[in-house]
């Protein structure tokens, strides 16, 4: 996933359309702010792309700066990597049952775009929140409720949302305060990195590890159906 040198794509540069004629441009930009070092930061994301398909995955482990926590987020990594065509629910699952998930458990954000269609597949589970930012208005996606390998209440199931050119979508962990994120996205013309920039100003350090990752709904204007 590009880092925060990623260039600056500006939200009113871009008309907010249906995508019927153009596949969907996904551009990514996540940011983390460890809360002692990278080598021990159980916040972190990674994004596989497919000829058609832009899949994601965002995570937090319980706990902080030891090792291990990093050591699980690898781990959740490999095993995104592996199973990245499944559908998201086998996703979920076979990642809930992870030896050291299962034991310290984490929030989990899983989701796939689909350029053609002009979607988006997902599911996010724990103490995370997940904004879309429409034509400057907000909107709180779904989020269900539990910790991913020790305790969700109900089944979890996938959620579909239709994207037009122009969205901004903002995932971040509970090391984020989600005051700062609606703060900082309703500020007009910023830039992904910009509006990430201002997310962390708003929400000063605390005794946690924050991420926060951005994707911008582009249109693919070289590549039409």
């Amino acid at each position: 996933m590009k880092s925060v040198s990623y260039a600056k794509l500006f939200y009113n540069q871009f008309e907010l359309r249906e995508t019927g004629s153009v596949k969907l441009k996904i551009s990514p930009l996540s940011r983390i702010r460890p809360y002692d070092s990278l080598a021990t930061c159980g916040d972190f994301s990674d994004i596989v792309y497919s000829q058609d398909h832009v899949h994601f995955i965002v995570g937090d482990i319980s706990g902080h700066g030891l090792a291990l926590v990093k050591k699980c987020a690898d781990e959740v990594i490999a095993e995104f990597k592996r199973i990245v065509q499944s559908p998201l629910e086998e996703q979920y699952q076979q990642i809930s049952q992870l030896s050291n998930i299962a034991k310290y458990g984490m929030n989990l954000c899983l989701g796939k775009f689909d350029r053609i269609q002009g979607s988006l597949s997902y599911l996010c589970i724990g103490h995370m929140h997940f904004e879309l930012l429409r034509n400057n208005n907000l909107q709180a996606l779904r989020v269900n409720q539990g910790i991913v390998g020790i305790l969700v209440d109900k089944p979890i199931r996938e959620t579909k949302l239709r994207l037009l050119v122009g969205d901004r979508l903002m995932i971040c962990s509970d090391g984020i305060d989600r005051k700062a994120t609606l703060q900082a996205l309703l500020q007009a013309n910023l830039s992904a990195n910009d509006c990430i920039e201002k997310i962390f100003q708003y929400s000063p350090a605390g005794n946690d590890d924050a991420i926060c990752v951005c994707f911008d709904l582009l249109a693919d204007e070289s590549n039409s159906k």
